[in-house]
């Protein structure tokens, strides 16, 4: 029996340990790896669905939709819990259910905590009287006494256990090999709760979500410039990107200018292009100077030419300065390329436009590169990303891991498998053991409490009383702290324990298999 209750007290903490580790994964703090996270409601803005006092749990989320209860981190105000009612871009914009106005703050999903999960009516309101120190005392006093009375209930039982006797200790003998059993068939039964409550949250839920991926691309552009000059004042005859434009000795200026898109996941792209300059003169006037006509493009990439002719860009300067009466001797010219282009990328149409700018600084004498702000305006880039949604697979995370869902169903279904092949083996042996002389049987169970004897006559002169099962037998040993005698007689074994005047006896006949042996409790 004692067994027995040791068996169910080993099979109950191990499914409190099980439930335990569950409660844990579900509900555990983002504080301490888990995915948990905790509010109380402060104030009526969320009435009539959720009122002051109340405590509600939230979980984190991949994703987030127009609908949805949420808690985000507002940088002046704090945490707050209101309602996802619209989405403009990468910001959410939320309102409370009980308020006629839109929160003022619109955070992005780096700022969002977690999504409503389920409520507590009213615990938060406990929760906040626990903190008073009068109750934390009381409660610390309770903790305290709880954790000493075990500590002298096990000093106790120490003691106990150090006065029991030689007959408490073969009975453990006795019970090792039934314990053995017991343990095996407890770790399957653990093995199939286990599995059971895996396969309940596992198979309850999606293995895909739907959450927001983000898609990086880069628009890249280069411009160059040449022109032919007299043979010994540049390099190969003629004035290469960088280098300054004399004026007095060149007249053209051949502009080019190579687009690029680049992206991961590029599909289809298509776009139009052109070019134009902007002469500006230190008196604000501004004159807008095409360069290029807008034209079509295939592909993501595309390259523009053009012709700046000095000449007449110094009769259209002359001509302003003659109507106007103000002079200037210096003047900047912008080229900007203007590209608009669209197409996909991971599957989602994107649009966006790209228009650098190349300054120079035009006088009397020479145009050459103006410094700006830009470290390198000879190669511009633009980064860009799009936001879209994509099935991922739904994932399962404690502390530092994450194991997927379609992970758990299959160690779910693995688990249950092989719960099942150990109970089909457990039986199997079983009946195999049944098969074997009873005897074996009984050696085999209550081996240290058996004694082999041949032609025993003690006892003769005393009562017999023969018993129908070994295990009131065995108990009577224990009981008297006497061994069991075996002994061999023609037609049947014959086990005998000696108690004054009386002996016990069981007999087995020698041929008979196991299947008739007393069953394991």
């Amino acid at each position: 029996m004692r067994g027995r209750n040791t068996s169910l007290s080993a099979l109950l903490v191990a499914a409190g340990l099980l439930l335990t580790v569950i409660v844990w994964i579900v509900l555990a703090p983002t504080q301490f790896g888990g995915q948990a996270t905790y509010v109380i409601i402060n104030g009526n803005s969320m009435e009539p669905g959720l009122h002051a006092g109340d405590l509600v749990v939230l979980r984190q989320a991949d994703s987030f939709a127009i609908g949805d209860i949420v808690t985000y981190r507002h940088p002046d105000v704090g945490t707050v819990i209101h309602r996802i009612i619209a989405r403009r871009g990468d910001r959410y914009i939320f309102q409370g259910d009980n308020n006629a106005w839109v929160d003022s703050y619109e955070p992005t999903q780096s700022e969002l905590i977690g999504k409503y999960w389920v409520f507590m009516p009213g615990a938060g309101a406990v929760l906040e009287n626990l903190r008073n120190p009068w109750l934390m005392a009381l409660f610390a006093a309770v903790i305290g006494i709880a954790i000493v009375t075990p500590v002298s209930a096990g000093q106790i039982h120490r003691v106990r256990q150090r006065r029991r006797s030689a007959t408490a200790q073969k009975e453990r003998a006795v019970n090792s090999n039934s314990r053995s059993d017991t343990d095996i068939l407890l770790l399957l039964t653990v093995l199939a709760l286990t599995s059971a409550l895996v396969a309940l949250y596992a198979f309850t839920r999606s293995t895909t979500q739907i959450v927001p991926v983000e898609s990086f691309y880069t628009q890249r552009g280069s411009f160059r410039y040449t022109a032919d000059a007299p043979p010994g004042l540049y390099s190969n005859d003629t004035a290469q990107t960088g280098e300054p434009i004399f004026r007095k000795v060149i007249n053209r200026v051949e502009i080019g200018f190579d687009y690029l898109f680049e992206a991961a996941e590029l599909g289809e792209m298509a776009g139009a292009a052109s070019m134009e300059a902007l002469l500006i003169s230190e008196s604000g006037w501004q004159r807008r100077l095409p360069l290029q006509e807008e034209n079509t493009f295939q592909g993501n990439g595309v390259s523009l030419h053009a012709v700046l002719d000095l000449d007449e860009i110094q009769r259209l300067i002359d001509s302003v300065q003659l109507q106007t009466g103000v002079t200037s001797s210096r003047h900047e010219l912008r080229i900007v390329p203007h590209i608009s282009i669209s197409g996909l990328l991971g599957g989602e149409n994107v649009q966006d436009s790209f228009a650098p700018v190349l300054v120079f600084a035009l006088d009397p004498f020479q145009l050459s590169l103006a410094q700006t702000n830009d470290s390198d305006q000879l190669e511009p880039v633009q980064e860009g990303r799009t936001l879209r949604q994509a099935e991922s697979p739904s994932l399962l995370r404690f502390l530092a891991f994450s194991v997927s869902i379609e992970a758990l169903r299959l160690f779910s279904i693995l688990g249950a498998l092989l719960a099942s092949l150990g109970v089909a083996l457990a039986v199997w042996l079983v009946r195999q053991r049944r098969r074997r002389p009873a005897i074996e049987y009984i050696r085999e169970r209550y081996g240290p409490l058996i004694v082999t004897v041949q032609n025993s006559s003690l006892g003769a002169e005393g009562a017999a009383v023969y018993l129908t099962n070994i295990e009131d037998l065995a108990k009577i040993a224990e009981r008297t702290g006497r061994m069991i005698l075996c002994e061999e007689l023609q037609a049947v074994w014959r086990l005998s324990v000696y108690d004054e005047a009386v002996v016990y006896r069981f007999e087995v006949h020698r041929h008979g298999a196991a299947d008739g042996a007393p069953k394991e409790e």
